[in-house]
């Protein structure tokens, strides 16, 4: 379980269910409700998660746009 702890900018809230990543994928995998440091709050994989392929909920990425 990774409630309660950090990736990144997210920290994992609750479960949020077992989903299927895409519609090729034949298993399931357990997501999770996280709240970035932004305060926003996104549903991600834990695969996802677990190998940092996300790491906040997008606002870097407009942070970034902003700054250049």
């Amino acid at each position: 379980m990774l409630v309660g702890k950090k990736f990144g900018n997210l920290t994992v809230i609750e479960s949020a269910g077992e989903k299927r990543i895409s519609s090729v994928s034949k298993y399931d995998s357990p997501h999770y409700l996280c709240e970035c440091a932004c305060g926003n709050q996104v549903v991600v994989s834990g695969p996802s998660l677990e190998y940092n392929i996300v790491k906040d909920c997008g606002c870097n990425k407009f942070r970034k746009k902003i700054i250049k």
